[in-house]
């Protein structure tokens, strides 16, 4: 495994740490009638609007990446020159 993808992989626990944190949502349960409704409801929200923002900042980031074919081909052919 790359270090990037470890990086991306933490990165995202740790989000998914802090957002069950603000919805309080329970530790050790095992019967689902035991969680109170505003922490389903936080999941909800969770899994709904608060990741669609995120999908959608990560698609305005790429969008706004300065790279083109021409780019690319010129880095792929410089590292392949390289080894």
């Amino acid at each position: 495994m790359s270090f990037a993808y470890k990086c991306s992989v933490g990165r995202g626990y740790f989000i998914a740490g802090v957002l069950l944190e603000l919805i309080q949502f329970p530790e050790k349960t095992t019967q689902i009638n035991q969680i109170e409704t505003s922490a389903i409801q936080g999941l909800g929200y969770d899994g709904g609007p608060i990741l669609l923002v995120i999908y959608l900042s990560s698609i305005f980031l790429i969008r706004k990446y300065p790279i083109t074919r021409e780019n690319h081909f010129l880095i792929r052919t410089q590292m392949d020159q390289r080894t």
